[in-house]
């Protein structure tokens, strides 16, 4: 592939980019509250008796890698591409080893909170928004992407996996 470096990418967002990080919290803040209401309606336990050891071991990861991911996702990524309005593909960094690794990231944080405070309300929202990221917006976005990229956009999706970063690389093999 023929692609220059992330730095040489320059387009200017929207004014009203901002305005986005806002949207997604309500986002959030709508699936918490519909999953706490369902999780009530269930009758499904408030706390889950998940052992601290465990909370932590997998909790606080699983918030880490998500974080990481994110930022580095959205770093790469620039304002104006995450609108749709890019002119070129992103493909290093976060995006060689996920093509979504900002949606990987809210979701990793999303699991994470759940896991480490043990609510099954934040598990089943996490759920909800992991599903409702994958299934409409990830496999959405991917045709409109396609669609705007063409054969570029086919060779990087042969080499890289759609949500979840599994690309290892044990001494020459890659898994």
């Amino acid at each position: 592939m023929n692609i220059k470096k992330d730095e040489e990418i320059k387009e200017t967002p929207p004014i009203w980019f901002p305005v986005v990080p806002i949207l997604v919290l309500i986002g959030i803040g709508n699936v918490l509250f519909i999953s706490y209401k369902l999780s009530l309606w269930l009758g499904i336990l408030f706390f889950l008796p998940i052992p601290i050891v465990l909370r932590i071991i997998f909790g606080i990861p699983l918030i880490l890698i998500g974080i990481f991911f994110f930022l580095w996702g959205f770093k790469l990524l620039k304002p104006a591409a995450a609108l749709g309005l890019a002119k070129k593909l992103r493909t290093s960094g976060a995006y060689a080893y996920t093509r979504n690794p900002m949606y990987f990231g809210v979701c990793s944080i999303f699991w994470g909170i759940g896991i480490l405070l043990s609510l099954s309300y934040i598990l089943i929202g996490a759920l909800i928004w992991t599903i409702f990221n994958y299934l409409w917006v990830v496999i959405g976005e991917e045709k409109e992407i396609e669609s705007k990229f063409g054969k570029e956009y086919l060779e990087y999706k042969k080499q890289v996996p759609r949500f979840i970063p599994l690309k290892i690389n044990l001494l020459t093999k890659k898994i």
